[in-house]
Order: structure tokens, then C-alpha cells, then sequence
């Protein structure tokens, strides 16, 4: 009941592209009360943002979800022929990260087939202010650098 509660209330704003909590309940048998603690349960947790007061979109966390719809496995299907083909005409290597809630990680690496070595960080997750990675990640999704997480004092990835 409670999640059937909370996807409607989703349901109506993605809808809509913005609703009050009164439209919510015009189109639902939620009491005002009830639709303003679950709106503001799911702005907690990015589902929902506010965009003016009183008024809320669907939020940046569950864009993400929903634009992310590709598994690694398959995104690698699509993209690892166009990394091999990087790696062998520049001879370099070429990674393929993703965002992963508050690290970037690094799921797939092609190497240059020359022999020549090569800078290899291994695969696996990087904090966002310390993975090259990261700032491409930014360059298409700059509202990261808006939120808390690139704040205050920030893990030492390295010892030096």
C-alpha cells in the first residue's frame, strides 16, 4: 500500500512535469497530510525536487535511474568496438566508466595493441574528486557539481 502510494505520486508527476501536493490529491484519494509526508519522504531520497514552493518534479536521482536503462553488459556490446578501434588508431588506452551514486567507476578498459605501455588504473570505483573519469562524467551531467557530495573534507584517494 505504501509503495502504491508513493509510485502514484510519482506516476502524477511525471505527468504532469511539475504538480502541487493539492494536484496530487485531485488525482488521488490521498488526504493532504498523507501526500505531504510521502512528497517530501521522496524529495529525501531524489526522487522528487522541488522546482518553486509547493511544487516538485520528478528529481535528478530518478532521471538517472530511468536514463540508465542499458546494463554493463550491453552498454559494452554497443561501445567496446568503438573503444578497440580508438585504442588501436591512437594508440592509447581508452576507458569506459559509469556513474555509480557517489564514485564513478571504471568498468572497461581497451588497450592499444603496440606494445608500447600504458597507464592502467584498474577497474573498479573512484571517488568522484579524485577520478579523471569524473570530470568527463561531469561535462555531461554538470548538475553533480552542484550537489553536497564534491563538499567539505574530501577522502585521500592516494598517499601522495
Amino acid at each position: 500500500m505504501h509503495l502504491e502510494r508513493l509510485t502514484f505520486i510519482l506516476e502524477v508527476v511525471g505527468q504532469k512535469g511539475e504538480a502541487t501536493v493539492t494536484e496530487i490529491c485531485a488525482h488521488s484519494d490521498l488526504p493532504k497530510p498523507s501526500a505531504y509526508r510521502l512528497v517530501q519522504d521522496l524529495v529525501g531520497v531524489g526522487l522528487l525536487e522541488p522546482v518553486a514552493r509547493g511544487t516538485f518534479s520528478i528529481g535528478s536521482r530518478l532521471k538517472r535511474i530511468t536514463q540508465s536503462d542499458n546494463s554493463d553488459r550491453l552498454l559494452l556490446e554497443v561501445i567496446a568496438p568503438a573503444l578497440k578501434q580508438a585504442a588501436t588508431h591512437y594508440g592509447a588506452a581508452f576507458f569506459l566508466s559509469r556513474l555509480r551514486g557517489k564514485s564513478v567507476e571504471i568498468i572497461h578498459v581497451e588497450t592499444p595493441d603496440t606494445g608500447v605501455s600504458y597507464l592502467h588504473p584498474g577497474l573498479g570505483k573512484r571517488p568522484l574528486h579524485a577520478c579523471s573519469c569524473s570530470k568527463a562524467v561531469a561535462a555531461f551531467l554538470p548538475e553533480l557539481l552542484m550537489t553536497s557530495d564534491m563538499e567539505g573534507r574530501l577522502r585521500a584517494y592516494t598517499e601522495f
